[in-house]
């Protein structure tokens, strides 16, 4: 039985190093394209329901346009009418500040959210292409788990399509890593992470919303206004 314990760990182990050093071969030496605009761009999303709604935060997001920000649907959660949305965010002077926000639109079955605030933010996020991603193509993520003043920078690699269209990444995430975005080599939004697979904080199986689904639900009017995402 001890054996079979030690086999399995060894496994695991031997496994894991395999994924760390297949990931580091497509990792680059420098700072990735847009890091700094995307971590700019990058907030944390809580949903207040108590006094205690804001030791962590329920989720991330990113700014598509100044004044509105992509979630998961599952972040904001069903029968939230009554909640407090509150955004907290980087200003590029790393000043931590935090906006009230309204939903705008909430798609369940394509687990995707719209937020609106009339905070002005000092850059957006530019979609990429899910398509032009292969097998081993490096992305990179900003998670927002403790909120914006402790994000974490993560990167990994593509590794192929699920069978409901989702992104499968090789990437480290954390708790509420719901609404990161994922980011290509040259900084462009090809995906925004939705569940994760594996125990946090080490090489995990991440799932994401390929950024073709994300144009196809921005592409309508939010309250008269059309969205002019950058493309």
């Amino acid at each position: 039985m001890r054996y079979l314990a030690f086999l399995i760990a060894l496994l695991t182990v031997g496994s894991l190093t395999l994924i760390q050093r297949k990931a580091a071969a497509y990792q680059v030496n420098e700072e990735p394209s847009r890091c700094q605009d995307n971590w700019l761009a990058s907030v944390s999303i809580y949903i207040i329901t108590g006094p205690d709604s804001l030791e962590e935060a329920d989720g991330s997001g990113i700014v598509v346009q100044d004044g509105f920000i992509l979630t998961n649907a599952h972040v904001i959660g069903r029968g939230v009418e009554g909640a407090l949305i509150l955004v907290r965010y980087n200003t590029p002077e790393k000043i931590v500040r935090i906006a009230r926000a309204r939903l705008e639109r909430i798609d369940y079955e394509l687990d995707l959210a719209l937020l609106s605030t009339s905070e002005k933010f000092s850059v957006a996020v530019e979609l990429g292409d899910d398509r032009m991603l292969h097998r081993g193509s490096f992305v990179y993520a900003h998670l927002n788990w403790l909120g914006v003043k402790h994000q974490i920078y993560t990167e990994g690699y593509f590794s192929g399509y699920e069978r409901e269209g989702e992104l499968r990444l090789s990437i480290k995430a954390a708790p509420s890593s719901s609404g990161s975005g994922i980011f290509d080599a040259e900084g462009k939004l090809v995906g925004l992470t939705v569940s994760i697979n594996f125990p946090p904080f080490i090489w995990a199986f991440v799932y994401a919303i390929p950024v073709s689904t994300i144009r196809l639900f921005l592409a309508n009017e939010v309250c008269g206004v059309r969205l002019h995402c950058s493309y």
